[in-house]
C-alpha cells in the first residue's frame, strides 16, 4: 500500500469502513467470492446491516469475548465454485459428499471455531470457500504450510504467475475502496456502486 494512501487512512479514519476495506475489498468489488472479516462484536448489527443493504451475503463463524469473524461471500459465484468438478473432488476427500451451502457453512463455522479455540485440527475447506486454488490448498496441506513458491494473499504451490495477477488485483481494489472511504464515501454508496 502507498505511503499517500497510509496517511490518507490515518487523517480520515471511519474505523469500521476502513476495516472493511482493508480487509474485504475483493468480495465487495466483485472480484473474489469470499473473505473473513474479523472486527468487534460491538460491530456485529452494523456489518449486517451494512451487509443486507448491500446484497452482500454473510455467515458468523467465530465469536469469542469481544471479537466476531464474519464469512462475507457472493453467494451465486461461491454455489458455482463449489460446483467445479475439482473443488468436488477435493471437498468429497474431505469429507463432505452433498454440498448444501448453508450447511456446509454451518460444518466449517463449527470446526472453525473449534480451530479458534483448541488451535488444532484446522479446517482445511475453508481455503477453497475463500476461492484459493485447490492445488494450492491441497498443497498447504500436503506441506503443512511450508516450501510454497509464493506467499501473498494465500501461500501459493502452483501457477505463481497467476497468483501475482490476482494478488495486485485484490490490492487494487483494496486501494480504490480506502481511497474512497478517505475521500468520504460511506461504506453503503461504495457497494451500491459494485453491486
Amino acid at each position: 500500500m502507498s505511503r499517500d494512501v497510509i496517511q490518507i487512512i490515518s487523517a480520515k479514519r471511519t474505523d469500521l469502513e476502513i476495516q472493511l476495506a482493508l480487509q474485504c475489498a475483493p468480495v465487495l468489488t466483485g472480484i473474489k467470492i469470499s473473505n473473513l472479516f474479523s472486527t468487534e462484536a460491538g460491530n456485529r448489527a452494523q456489518v449486517i446491516e451494512l451487509l443486507d443493504f448491500a446484497g452482500i451475503s454473510y455467515h458468523m463463524m467465530y465469536e469469542q469475548d469481544h471479537t466476531v469473524i464474519f464469512l462475507l461471500y457472493r453467494q451465486k459465484e461461491l454455489n458455482k465454485y463449489l460446483r467445479k468438478r475439482q473443488v468436488k473432488k477435493f471437498l468429497r476427500k474431505m469429507g463432505y459428499s452433498q454440498i448444501d451451502l448453508e450447511q456446509f457453512l454451518d460444518d466449517i463455522a463449527i470446526a472453525y471455531t473449534s480451530y479458534m479455540i483448541m488451535k488444532e485440527g484446522f479446517p482445511h475447506e475453508l481455503g477453497v470457500v475463500l476461492g484459493y486454488p485447490v492445488s494450492d490448498v491441497e498443497g498447504f496441506i500436503q506441506h503443512q504450510g511450508r516450501n510454497y513458491q509464493y506467499s501473498g494473499y494465500w501461500k501459493v504451490y502452483k501457477n505463481v504467475d497467476a497468483a501475482k495477477q490476482i494478488f495486485l488485483q485484490f490490492e487494487e481494489a483494496r486501494e480504490q475502496l480506502i481511497r474512497m472511504v478517505a475521500a468520504g464515501w460511506g461504506m453503503a454508496d461504495i457497494l451500491t456502486i459494485y453491486n
